[in-house]
């Protein structure tokens, strides 16, 4: 037995002091539920769950960056909204306008409220914010540029040429000039529109660390001037033609049907002396009859000559009493005469008119009463006289009282015309047919022609030279900028963001110019403007709601990266309680038998002094 050297002992009392060390180790483990207290825990898990940490702290900060993000983009697609609303609105009243049933007072209705539409337009885009940054205010800067250049270019030039023939027959004075043809005649005309137009070209330039675009951009305010030029030569070629035509009738046999056959037509067109054989009435005994020629009761036959020279009409007039008309060409006049037969047995006393419908031929007398007056028919071309025999009356009269009246009253001898419609009557009156007994009442002469102008064919070409010229004048700004943008941060390292450009929008930078003068041109070349501004605010609604779906996306990447980073931090750093609770229960009894055995040492040596007391 030694005592210099406790060596059970001392065994014993590292094994206490272990056995606490590591109970204690096991309560602190137990009590804050981490199984990293200290860097002494575990110093390479420590290490690697503070880079956890960092990385899930930051991504769920980058998560709430993104709301925020999107929360402006929303903002912006809300203005847009509006401002989409007001530029269609704006293009209805523009179509509106440019429809020409408007009145001056439609059109001043229509631009206060386009003017008023302008006004919001501007301020929506001055006004709208988030967080008190404006969001439509962004300034770009220009790197290089800008290079203006302007040039003027010829774009089409066409030339039709059409060509438009007519002949006439016209009629001129007497004794003309030589040649009656005038030189060609030249009519120019010119007329000019203008078209404006703006365009706009972008082209990425490059990309910055930051993922900022940057743009080449070309600006062309195009003008585009459209002249049309219209040359008429109107060339008028006179010809003198054969006035034979013109001054012979026509044949009596060619005329059968035509009331009182005589309806002055002459071979080569009637020139506008439209008169004629109207009327051929008769009274037998009281009895009138008005009109022969279209009577449908009175019997009737008709005789033409071979040579249709002579075409004869006889008229039963009944009990044996018959009306001859015998209408001959003699030369270039008619003779027109009347003969009376009674082939029955009873006496009759006759009365007969003729009456000529002078039409819009103005009828003159040139002789008055007691010789037989002669009637002339003229207008500005030609002429034709109208002379009877044997007539106990020939007067002028209107028209209508020579044909419904038998009333003397009605008509009278005269020298001057009573109106443009006149006529002209003969009449045979008390002519007695005593049985077997036959009349010849008298004649009409009728003719010749006269020409009071000479005949021509004029040939008129028209000759139409439209030129249209059309000019493009173009004013381009070049140059190279980038876009204000802020960026959003997406990550929980540095450089990860999302940018967001910050547009200048307004109606000068959109070039939108609202017309003054709500004219319908004014109105229609408006329209294509407005199409351009929508279609610009469409785009950048189509940026903003890409750039919308691609932050949603990028929260959720962020959302789910936060949430396993944090699984595998949890699990490098979190205690498992029951596997400590076994460790702690085993260092407990070990720590308990350790110093029950420090005990039993202490006490073999104490055998010690029961040997020195002997």
């Amino acid at each position: 037995m030694i005592i210099q050297h406790n060596t059970q002992a001392v065994f014993a009392n590292g094994k206490v002091n272990t056995a606490g060390r590591q109970t204690s180790a096991n309560a602190e483990k137990l009590a804050s539920g981490y199984r990293i207290n200290r860097a002494a825990d575990d110093a390479a898990g420590l290490s690697i769950s503070e880079k956890m940490r960092s990385q899930v702290r930051g991504l769920n900060r980058a998560s709430d960056n993104i709301q925020d993000g999107l929360s402006l983009t929303n903002v912006a697609d809300g203005a847009l909204t509006e401002i989409h609303s007001i530029l269609q609105r704006q293009r209805e009243l523009l179509v509106q306008a440019a429809n020409d049933t408007n009145t001056d007072l439609d059109r001043q209705a229509i631009e206060d409220e386009i003017v008023s539409l302008s006004g919001e337009f501007d301020r929506i885009f001055d006004d709208t914010e988030f967080n008190t940054l404006k969001i439509f205010k962004g300034e770009n800067e220009i790197i290089e540029g800008p290079d203006i250049t302007a040039k003027t270019m010829p774009v089409s030039s066409t030339t039709n040429t059409t060509t438009n023939r007519k002949t006439e027959d016209v009629w001129l004075p007497k004794n003309p000039k030589p040649n009656p043809t005038p030189p060609p005649t030249v009519t120019t005309t010119s007329s000019t529109s203008t078209d404006t137009d703006y365009i706009e070209n972008e082209t990425p330039r490059g990309t910055d660390s930051l993922a900022h675009d940057s743009y080449d951009v070309e600006l062309i305010y195009r003008t585009t001037t459209t002249t049309t030029t219209t040359e008429v030569t109107t060339t008028e070629v006179y010809t003198p033609i054969s006035s034979a035509d013109y001054t012979s009738l026509r044949k009596p046999g060619d005329m059968v049907g035509t009331n009182g056959y005589i309806n002055v037509k002459n071979v080569k067109g009637n020139l506008d002396l439209s008169c004629g054989m109207s009327r051929l009435g008769i009274k037998v005994d009281g009895i009138q009859n008005l009109d022969l020629y279209n009577s449908s009761s009175i019997p009737k036959t008709t005789t033409v000559s071979a040579d249709k020279n002579t075409a004869a009409t006889r008229y039963d007039l009944g009990d044996g009493l018959f009306l001859t008309q015998t209408i001959a060409l003699v030369g270039d006049s008619y003779s027109i005469s009347y003969q009376l037969e009674n082939t029955g047995t009873n006496t009759h006393n006759v009365d007969v008119r003729l009456a000529f419908d002078t039409m819009n031929t103005k009828a003159t007398c040139i002789n008055t009463r007691p010789a037989p007056p002669n009637y002339t028919l003229a207008n500005s071309n030609a002429s034709i006289d109208i002379s009877a025999t044997n007539t106990t009356h020939t007067v002028l009269g209107s028209i209508d009282d020579l044909y419904s009246q038998w009333d003397d009253s009605k008509v009278q001898d005269g020298t001057s015309v009573r109106n443009d419609h006149t006529g002209v009557g003969c009449w045979w009156e008390g002519s007695q047919m005593t049985p077997g007994s036959s009349i010849a009442l008298g004649a009409v002469s009728y003719g010749p022609i006269t020409l009071t102008a000479d005949p021509y064919s004029l040939a008129t070409t028209v000759d139409t030279k439209t030129t249209v010229d059309v000019t493009q004048q173009d004013a381009v700004t070049s140059y190279a900028y980038m876009p204000e943008y802020i960026d959003i941060q997406s990550g929980s390292l540095a450089r990860q963001n999302i940018p967001i450009m910050l547009y200048n929008l307004s109606s000068a930078t959109l070039n939108l110019r609202v017309p003054t003068d709500m004219s319908a041109f004014r109105a229609g070349s408006s329209i294509d403007q407005v199409d351009r501004v929508i279609d610009k605010i469409s785009s950048i609604r189509s940026y903003y709601g890409a750039l919308t779906n691609r932050m949603e996306h990028a929260c959720a990447v962020d959302d789910i990266s936060a949430e396993n980073t944090q699984a595998a931090e949890s699990r490098i750093r979190d205690l498992d309680m029951a596997k400590e609770m076994v460790d702690y229960s085993k260092n407990n009894i070990l720590s308990q038998a350790s110093q029950s055995m420090l005990a039993q040492a202490n006490q073999s040596t104490g055998r010690v002094l029961e040997l020195l007391q002997i």
